[in-house]
């Protein structure tokens, strides 16, 4: 059997197991990869005025699911039915910098480093209203029943807090409000909380632990890794026990007691590195796929532009391999749909109704799922049919010429195409045949010669199947 191996991108083109081209799909628990729906946008989605900026998603009391999103100037309300409604207007997110939202009670809080810190009542509505008092703050996190703010009021190395369940109380002697400066390791980049009582503060170049304490101090900080850094908050990921983030030199996870690579055994973080360029790592956006335990960051290829990217990446956190995607998104984030009935789904002629099974997940609503903003700035959900889907194998040297006339899929779907590909030495680029589709006997009828050889097989978009594993050879491995 050749098997459609882990995503390892820069390591050797022989190495057994490995694969440049994973596109289009997600790892299974038993082994093989299965289907990543496509990108839905929702039935009335508006358009989004201008790249989103931040964004945030959280159940409200009655259990229904709050979602919001901010351009440069406005926040909005997102409708059910992915409709935009201005809660306030009139900021100024400086360039490269997103509003950064937590849920606080029942309070949206969101600051930037210009605007400063403001407050929307998410059970009431009303106006947005500025926090006075309140540090301007590039990042903000909730710890322990209050606000921890990082980077305050020009000083990039400033932390400060509020008081216990009071977003509006910040004078230093107030209850617990206090202020502390982080004397080295750079600009305070991103906190994220992994339990009730701890965080990780990320600065540019250092790790920290933030503890809440029993008695004295309010929290304490201890540092974790010297030679380790966020290069920008959008990248940092919260998952179970940590976090997992882009620094200068690829991807790594971070945990209460240590930092560690986890994009340099297969040579993902290199690839990666050359893909977007120094220059473009801050633009680089993650977020935290709960259904599937995958961490997806979009980044920049080729000539995207600052808004619309074309390509993702994913980290399954259990299995530990990775995937790409090919699709155009603005932004990407945990979110959840709104439930449907035959009462209240929107009424939409054929043509026009959400191209999605009638048993998927986002017509159930509620539970979390993962949506994105796509290359129309529209409120979208990875709901859909599959997606398309291109997989490599390995380059096998096989030691002397041979005929290859008929493979075997391992996988179900009757639609794929497979290419051969062969050369007579390794040194030689590959001379890919013309695809062949499967037949009713679940072989591809390829045909060709050559010392070295190399497979890829292809799924049209919508294409039905649940998994794929790897080829075999019905009648031997050649001739």
């Amino acid at each position: 059997m050749i098997p459609f191996g882990d995503f390892a991108p820069s390591l050797a083109d022989t190495t057994p197991g490995r694969s440049s081209v994973i596109d289009g799909v997600i790892p299974r628990a038993d082994g093989s990869y299965g289907p990543m729906p496509q990108l839905v946008t929702q039935s009335g989605a508006s358009v989004l005025p201008s790249a989103p900026k931040g964004h945030i998603s959280f159940p409200k009391s009655d259990g229904s699911y709050a979602r919001y999103i901010a351009t440069s100037s406005n926040w909005y309300d997102v409708g059910a039915d992915g409709t935009l409604n201005s809660i306030g207007s009139g900021y100024a997110v400086p360039g490269g910098d997103q509003e950064s939202f937590i849920r606080f009670g029942t309070k949206l809080i969101g600051s930037n480093i210009f605007d400063g810190m403001r407050a929307y009542d998410v059970e009431t509505g009303g106006a947005v209203a500025g926090v006075a008092g309140a540090p301007k703050a590039r990042c903000i996190f909730e710890l322990g029943g209050f606000i921890v703010a990082l980077d305050c009021d020009g000083d990039n190395r400033l932390i400060r807090n509020s008081d216990f369940n009071d977003h509006t109380s910040w004078t230093t002697g107030d209850g617990v409000a206090d202020s502390q400066p982080v004397e080295d390791g750079g600009a305070l980049i991103a906190g994220v909380a992994i339990s009730q009582g701890a965080a990780l503060i990320f600065q540019r170049e250092a790790i920290r632990l933030m503890t809440v304490q029993a008695s004295g101090a309010i929290y304490s900080l201890s540092l974790i890794e010297k030679n380790a850094g966020a290069v920008a908050a959008k990248s940092v990921v919260g998952v179970s026990g940590g976090a997992c983030f882009l620094d200068t030199d690829g991807f790594k996870f971070a945990s209460a007691g240590a930092v560690q690579p986890i994009g340099q055994a297969r040579g993902v973080s290199e690839w990666f590195l050359v893909q977007v360029g120094a220059a473009r790592l801050t633009e680089v956006e993650g977020a935290y796929d709960r259904f599937r335990r995958i961490v997806w960051w979009r980044f920049p290829a080729d000539n995207d532009s600052e808004a619309v990217f074309s390509r993702m990446i994913g980290y399954h956190v259990d299995s530990q391999k990775w995937v790409t995607l090919t699709v155009a998104t603005s932004a990407i984030f945990t979110t959840a749909l709104p439930g449907y009935t035959w009462n209240t789904i929107p009424d939409l002629s054929w043509d026009t109704i959400m191209d999605v099974p009638w048993d998927d997940r986002s017509l159930a609503g509620g539970e979390p799922t993962f949506g994105a903003m796509d290359g129309d700035l529209k409120f979208s959900s990875f709901s859909g049919l599959p997606m398309a889907v291109t997989l490599e194998t390995a380059k096998a040297d096989l030691g002397s010429s041979r005929m290859f006339n008929r493979i075997a899929l391992i996988g179900d779907g009757a639609d794929a195409t497979l290419q051969l590909g062969v050369a007579d030495r390794l040194q030689d680029g590959i001379a890919w045949k013309d695809p062949v589709s499967l037949t009713a006997s679940g072989t591809f009828p390829v045909r060709g010669r050559g010392r070295v050889v190399q497979y890829r097989l292809k799924r049209a978009a919508g294409d039905s199947w649940t998994s794929t594993t790897g080829l075999d050879f019905p009648n031997g491995f050649g001739r």
